[in-house]
């Protein structure tokens, strides 16, 4: 062991980070000085961990141990004391054996890897039974002496370890000269590769598979170094002579990030066997067999550097693109909307606007539009203003019927409507209003963000949400630290958007409040409203994939003699009292797409005007020049869900099927007729 003492870390030529100083915890450094001084390649890597309190470093790339002070030399000095297991192993019994086979592990390879059993005593049935016996040896004064054991009980996934007993790579006492070296992150794992090469094989190539005494990488494991002892004390008598080293770890993330820290500490290249659908190298064995296994060791390819990827990854998800199509934005049902902006999942809507100018209720009405059509959509919605939670219910209940529901109102929605809306909405909204208790025992809002996105994975998991509606950006509770840059925040929040959109394959559209702006002081009405207004900065704009704004020019005060060009139209009709003009105007809202993302895909930037009626709390959208009404999916009457108009179209087959005329079809021609090109 090459270790380097000194009265410093700068005495040894290790460069501690600013603020690392009193650091009470492990950190990497970049540049570690004996790799500089043995030419290694990519010294630069962070592979040299410091810890401050021992006064220790450790090099995972080239092996140096470094240590400053009489504490930091005695860590490394002092000599570890192991202990040699009594071998109380027996042969695989029946129960052992029939357990491997069921795994795919046949008797030959049982008996290549030196697999045996060990007897230990059930409590539950008070009696001994049998837990497989994985042995680790040693050669100690020319003689194989067995240093640990690793135990598995077959009846449940439990493992046991002889205690104080030297670590190891599991078989590294039959890998000497091997050219291949293939490291496992478990003993079955071993067998499996073991299995599907066979002997003659791993003879003939010069290949020997190993595997780490300790398992995969958790997140609760902080002495990483400790529990790759065994493959550090293993490494120069078999991963340093091999030509060559496969990583073999599983497809978790604690897989992932043993093969990371594995591949940080070979001063190799690396090849990485990969398991497609399965999990781990047996999986693999179990389900498609050993030809499978051992295609996996001979593809295994050198990966790219963490974070860079070639087309070849993604060619599969490509051939599906080009074969069904791409993932284009899908109809509000509104034309006019359409043009400028498009629902498309795994993106992230911002919805700006001044303050009850109609931003919440008119994408709900959108939401409400787009569940009539398509059975399958489900919206999540986050929207603590909008309480109590029947009210909320109460204002999609209207838009759906197009009547209101209030006693006091003559022309109201019947009770029949009632149910039935009741019914639909039942099955296409859900509203998220987290809620956790104090220490005294007391419910309490819980508007954290990370609250509120693990509410949206799980739900997606129980009620296949399709739309995530979050409404508005200020009731979020932020964890916004007097150290954090209010843009360097947003930034951050939005990107946790965006994953969960990706994540969960939905659309998120946040909702946001936009700066308070000056009125205009001969009309008293508010600006346009822009993607750089919005409160809390730009970065909203410049993460989002669209950004989207709602704007009533005439909300303020109206003044007939101040109604921009454009919107002179509406109110040319001369049979219209000023009132009425002045109530049509309050009602004309701007829906602008200032920004969208993949234009390709949804659609271009552009502008849709909008008349929203209150007696049916419906949005009309105005699609031409001509028009001065404005047009709305669901018109005047009660919405039909999508099962209602099927049923309708049905029901209208059967009445009229009489009456459909079936033209004759002709038999197909013979070949040998002449074709009438």
């Amino acid at each position: 062991m090459n270790v380097k003492t000194g009265k410093s870390p700068e005495d040894l030529g290790i460069k501690i980070p600013e603020g690392k100083q009193y650091s009470s915890r492990d950190f990497k450094v970049r540049t570690c000085p004996a790799c500089k001084e043995l030419g290694k390649r990519n010294f630069n890597d962070s592979s040299l961990s410091i810890n401050m309190v021992k006064k220790v470093g450790n090099c995972h790339k080239c092996g140096t141990k470094f240590a400053w002070g009489s504490g930091g030399r005695r860590n490394y000095t002092e000599k570890i004391e192991y202990d040699l297991p009594v071998d109380e192993l027996e042969m695989a019994g029946p129960e052992v054996l029939d357990w491997l086979k069921g795994r795919g592990i046949t008797d030959r390879t049982i008996i290549d890897a030196t697999v045996r059993q060990k007897m230990f005593y059930d409590k539950s049935v008070k009696k001994e039974r049998p837990w497989v016996a994985f042995p680790y040896y040693k050669k100690i004064d020319g003689e194989l002496k067995l240093i640990n054991c690793k135990y598995r009980d077959i009846r449940d996934k439990q493992f046991r370890q002889e205690k104080n007993a030297e670590p190891s790579l599991w078989l590294s006492h039959m890998a000497q000269g091997a050219k291949t070296v293939v490291i496992t992150e478990g003993e079955m794992d071993t067998l499996s590769i073991m299995q599907s090469l066979g002997i003659d094989y791993m003879k003939e190539k010069s290949v020997m598979v190993l595997s780490i005494n300790g398992g995969a990488i958790n997140e609760q494991d902080k002495d990483i170094d400790g529990k790759l002892r065994g493959f550090s004390l293993s490494y120069d008598a078999t991963v340093g002579k091999a030509d060559e080293v496969v990583l073999a770890c599983d497809a978790d993330p604690q897989g992932q990030r043993l093969k990371e820290e594995l591949k940080n500490r070979i001063d190799k290249d690396v090849r990485v066997m990969r398991f497609g659908n399965s999990k781990d190298a047996n999986e693999l064995l179990e389900t498609l067999g050993p030809e499978s296994v051992r295609s996996s060791l001979e593809g295994a390819e050198v990966e790219s550097p963490d974070g860079v990827s070639r087309l070849e990854e993604y060619s599969d998800k490509l051939r599906d693109l080009y074969d069904n199509g791409l993932n284009k934005g899908t109809t509000t049902y509104f034309d006019g909307v359409d043009s400028m902006w498009r629902w498309r999942s795994k993106e992230v809507n911002v919805v700006s606007g001044y303050a009850n100018e109609g931003k919440t209720t008119l994408w709900l009405h959108l939401a409400m539009i787009a569940c009539v059509f398509e059975p399958d959509r489900v919206f999540l919605v986050f929207s603590p203003e909008n309480i109590p939670q029947e009210e909320f219910f109460e204002d999609l209940i209207h838009s759906f019927i197009g009547l209101p529901m209030d006693i006091d109102v003559k022309q109201r929605m019947s009770r029949d409507q009632l149910e039935k809306a009741m019914e639909f909405l039942n099955k296409h909204f859900l509203l998220l209003y987290p809620m956790t208790k104090s220490d005294k025992g007391i419910d309490e809002e819980n508007f954290k963000v990370d609250t509120i996105i693990s509410k949206i994975i799980e739900t997606k998991r129980t009620d296949a949400i399709t739309d995530v509606v979050i409404d508005p950006y200020n009731m979020v509770e932020h964890d916004l630290r007097l150290s954090d840059r209010e843009d360097l925040y947003i930034s951050k929040f939005m990107t946790k958007l965006k994953r969960v959109a990706l994540r969960c394959d939905v659309t998120v559209t946040l909702i946001a409040h936009q700066l308070t702006p000056r009125p205009d002081p001969k009309t008293g009405n508010l600006p346009r409203p822009s993607m750089y207004q919005i409160k809390g900065g730009g970065t909203f704009a410049d993460k989002a994939d669209n950004v989207i704004t709602i704007w009533r020019p005439y909300r303020r005060k109206q003044y007939l003699d101040n109604v921009a060009e454009e919107h002179e139209r509406f109110i040319s009709n001369a049979t219209m009292s000023d009132k009425e003009k002045s109530i049509l105007l309050n009602s004309l809202i701007v829906m602008e797409s200032e920004k969208i993302k993949k234009q390709k895909l949804v659609a271009k930037t552009g502008e849709c005007i909008l008349l929203y009626k209150f007696q049916s709390a419906r949005f009309f959208a105005i699609d031409g020049d001509d028009d001065v009404v404005g047009s709305n999916p669901l018109q005047t009457g009660p919405a039909k869900s999508y099962e209602d108009q099927i049923a309708e179209i049905e029901e209208e087959y059967h009445e009229n099927k009489n009456d459909i005329k079936i033209e004759e079809v002709l038999p197909p021609m013979d070949d040998n007729d002449d074709v009438p090109f």
